[in-house]
């Protein structure tokens, strides 16, 4: 739809730096560049990092989604509980690797009750025979072994495991978006009336909370606050 806007102007492959910015001509910025998965196990159930030795091997989500294929022995920690580890876990179940999934949850991917995929999400993963531990955290990692602890009683119990994965919690690449704050002394003589973070950059959540945060933005953009504080429902309330 927005190739076909002659008033879009559209750059991919384009890292922009502040500079490149103050030159665009841009009024208003909206900085929307995402987010990136963590390594140290923080999340829901670690507010701190794990403790992870020197020739442990971690590999992250993003890695996973850049094309990353470990073959050996793979624990994947799922501390996020939607569909992000189990899909690593069917693909790579489903090209042959052996493959753990922990959670601390009282069940996987949790979340995707709501979504009606629980069900098919767990059958999918019995029949490509991914062992499955409920209820248990990473307490350490060292090379080729996991420690792993019941999240009630703390027993702990060691497993086998040339790779993990965890997938817990992203945070923000918001550093274009926090030098553009640094430099808002020059917003003005670049003609720069706003900049805001949106979607992931602002706050990582889902994929429908990023899209909706852009089209907030966007309808938002020239209300005043107490305009832009509105929120329109959909009530459908009389077939209306």
């Amino acid at each position: 739809m927005l190739s076909q806007r002659a008033n879009v102007q559209t750059y991919t492959d384009s890292m922009l730096t502040v500079e490149d910015i103050f030159e665009s001509g841009a009024a208003h910025i909206a900085i929307a560049t995402g987010s990136q998965w963590k390594t140290d196990f923080t999340g829901l159930q670690h507010h701190t990092q794990v403790e992870v030795s020197h020739d442990a091997t971690i590999v992250s989500v993003d890695d996973i989604l850049d094309g990353a294929r470990p073959k050996d022995h793979v624990l994947i920690y799922d501390d996020d509980h939607y569909y992000m580890a189990s899909v690593i876990a069917e693909q790579l179940a489903s090209e042959g690797t052996t493959v753990s999934l922990v959670t601390p949850a009282t069940d996987i991917a949790g979340f995707t009750h709501n979504t009606l995929e629980h069900e098919h999400i767990q059958v999918r993963l019995r029949e490509l025979g991914v062992e499955i531990f409920c209820n248990k955290q990473v307490q350490s990692v060292s090379k080729g072994k996991v420690t792993l602890a019941c999240v009630y009683i703390e027993t702990p119990t060691e497993h086998t495991a040339d790779v993990v994965i965890p997938v817990t919690s992203r945070k923000p690449i918001d550093s274009l978006y926090t030098n553009l704050i640094a430099q808002q002394e020059q917003w003005k003589q670049h003609g720069i009336q706003s900049v805001k973070a949106i979607g992931d950059c602002h706050a990582p959540a889902t994929m429908a909370i990023a899209v909706y945060s852009g089209h907030e933005y966007a309808r938002t953009l020239d209300k005043s606050p107490e305009e832009a504080q509105f929120f329109r429902r959909e009530l459908g309330l009389g077939g209306e």
